[in-house]
């Protein structure tokens, strides 16, 4: 009747070296948009990609694994970010 759930692998990361970052104050703080209310804007375009993914309008907070490296597009603005604590 119920198939049983798969199981699933699951990543588990160090505590003290995940953080919750806010895309909009991201694009900002790499000058990628002048304002953050800008950034909101581009997101909700769906004008961001990370690496080569494109990011979803809905989405609005990262969890990244600090120190961390990435690439963001921001229409043909192109910026490597390296987050450090």
């Amino acid at each position: 009747l119920y198939e049983p759930i798969p199981d699933r692998e699951v990543l588990k990361l160090a505590g003290d070296r995940v953080r919750w970052v806010r895309l909009d104050k991201l694009l900002f703080e790499a000058k990628l948009t002048s304002s953050k209310s800008e950034a909101s804007r581009k997101i909700k375009e769906g004008a961001v990609k990370i690496g080569q993914k494109q990011i979803p309008a809905k989405v609005t907070s990262l969890v990244l694994e600090v120190p961390s490296e990435m690439v963001i597009s921001l229409g043909r603005k192109v910026c490597r970010i390296q987050i450090i604590l």
